[in-house]
């Protein structure tokens, strides 16, 4: 069956996903030297309750405080070509640095820990927008060579994805 908006959804509610192989590691090291996770993914955001169930299931140490789930939104696709945003990801990237970001599983209680400007120290995905400031027109191979596997780390993704 191939990609439709309609299938993708339906399949994110039915929140079965499984994790990548080594992601659960990862992620323990991550929550065990105090760092947090934001997920900020292209899944629109109405999506974004069954992601963080998704993930929740699948045993890893997540919470409101150390996570973040962010989806897209109309306006990350409308501030593509405003100063700084090159891709549809740039906004919420902003948003996370300067402390606004509006995390779809936070609580009144966990708010504040993200209510503070954060700094992006890794950048994770299987596509190159995951990179910020970043197109498949725009990457300069040569310049983001040298960051892969200190801050830029590529998923390999056999379905979808560009490099």
């Amino acid at each position: 069956m191939g990609y439709s908006s309609q299938s993708w959804a339906e399949w994110v509610k039915r929140e079965e996903a499984t994790l990548v192989p080594g992601v659960a590691a990862f992620i323990d090291e991550v929550v065990a030297r105090n760092g947090k996770v934001a997920l900020i993914t292209n899944r629109n955001k109405a999506l974004d309750s069954h992601t963080w169930n998704n993930l929740l299931a699948q045993g890893l140490p997540l919470t409101t405080s150390n996570t973040c789930v962010v989806g897209r939104t109309a306006e990350d696709k409308e501030a593509v070509g405003q100063e700084g945003m090159v891709n549809d990801k740039d906004l919420r990237r902003m948003q996370l640095t300067q402390g606004e970001i509006a995390c779809s599983n936070t609580s009144k209680d966990a708010t504040s820990t993200w209510a503070v400007p954060h700094t992006i120290i890794m950048q994770i995905g299987d596509n190159i927008e995951d990179v910020g400031g970043v197109t498949q027109e725009s990457a300069n191979v040569e310049l983001l060579m040298p960051r892969v596997g200190t801050e830029i780390f590529i998923l390999p993704n056999p379905m979808y994805g560009s490099w």
